[in-house]
């Protein structure tokens, strides 16, 4: 290549070899946060033309590096559809010329990847706004960029086509996901160095183990606080011992065995149903702790507010892998959740004891 030299363990940021968000963007970012007056008159300009890179929430920027695809899950409001279309308006911008729209079906597709409050055709691109042709199924920017709409359904529709970007939407709905993914990875050739955003709200896959069809798991989380001067009260959700299908004498030695872990200093356990029967079963397992039944008043969503609060004010943090609790707390924040989410419900005593009481916030107390 003239004019140029492969520094060894340099990686250059050619159009075609960094689509969407640049290595160079999440340090203009970075630079804006820690010290704005040092940013440069081409920088302002680079942030004037993606403003998205100032306003984006940390959880809707892609990670830095050579990924080859960005998976981004959360429930509803967590602003996918939002990080999916600022991230294919950047790539348009900078080069990408071919790009597939993934959707569990055509409508979902134009409805909220290209026509929705957060699509494409409201974001507008490199020189104007694209424009959606039904006919071909294909959204054309000023710029000659060209997106192609597919459906889920449709497998098939996938052989041939290759692209040099992709942004799959919903990938939990999808009802031939397997052979869609597949099909579309081997059309994501163009270009030195093609990249698929995939967003989408989880969906449970298999059930848990289960003594019923109907049966429950019983949420068992440790939880503690940390207090320092200029660091404040925070949450920390220690582990997750939650299963289903247990015996009483099985889940109280769960909760025994994960108190003891931890350290903790107490048990909190909701004895709507199970009243003093569930302290007498928590000793029966050798429990040494003391032991503190609260009873629910409110409905399991409106108990979660406080907490979802505390979230969003990064006053609660997961130490280590917590995955099928971060996958129950995303679909109970989702439209059309079902079922019981004993594992949430579990970490919200945990957090309002530790964290509202104190406060003044929603009260829990023993009978």
């Amino acid at each position: 290549m003239q004019g140029s030299r492969m520094r060894p363990g340099k990686i250059l940021e050619r159009p075609s070899d960094c689509v969407g968000w640049r290595n160079s963007d999440h340090r203009l970012r970075r630079k804006l946060m820690l010290s704005p007056e040092t940013v440069t008159e081409e920088e302002w300009q680079a942030l004037n033309a993606n403003p998205f890179i100032l306003r984006a929430r940390d959880t809707q920027v892609p990670p830095e590096g050579a990924w080859r695809t960005w998976l981004f899950m959360g429930g509803r409001g967590a602003g996918k559809t939002r990080a999916g279309a600022e991230w294919v308006r950047m790539a348009v911008r900078r080069g990408c010329r071919r790009l597939a729209l993934v959707g569990p079906a055509l409508s979902d597709v134009r409805e909220v990847m290209i026509e929705g409050p957060s699509g494409l055709r409201h974001l507008g691109g490199a020189g104007g706004a694209p424009v959606y042709e039904v006919s071909r199924r294909r959204l054309v920017w000023p710029n000659g960029a060209e997106a192609f709409a597919f459906s889920a359904e449709d497998p098939d529709s996938l052989r041939g086509p290759q692209f040099d970007a992709a942004w799959c939407d919903e990938l939990g709905a999808w009802a031939k996901g397997e052979a869609v993914w597949d099909n579309l990875q081997m059309g994501l050739r163009l270009g030195a160095f093609p990249r698929c955003v995939a967003t989408t709200t989880p969906r449970p896959v298999d059930p848990p183990a289960t003594s019923g069809p109907r049966a429950d798991a019983c949420g068992i989380i440790a939880a503690g606080v940390a207090e320092a001067a200029g660091f404040g009260r925070r949450c920390f959700v220690l582990g997750d011992a939650s299963a289903a299908g247990l015996r009483p004498a099985d889940w109280a030695g769960r909760a025994v065995s994960l108190a003891e872990a931890v350290g903790a200093s107490m048990i909190i356990a909701e004895a709507n149903q199970g009243g003093e029967m569930v302290r007498q079963t928590l000793e029966s397992a050798g429990c040494r702790l003391p032991v503190r039944l609260v009873h629910a008043r409110l409905g399991k969503r409106a108990r979660a507010m406080p907490v979802a609060l505390l979230y969003e004010q990064g006053k609660v943090a997961h130490l280590g892998l917590l995955a099928t609790l971060e996958d129950q707390m995303c679909r109970f924040g989702a439209e059309g959740f079902t079922g019981s989410p004993d594992r949430v419900d579990a970490l919200v005593w945990a957090v309002w004891a530790l964290m509202l009481e104190r406060t003044g916030g929603p009260r829990v107390r023993a009978l």
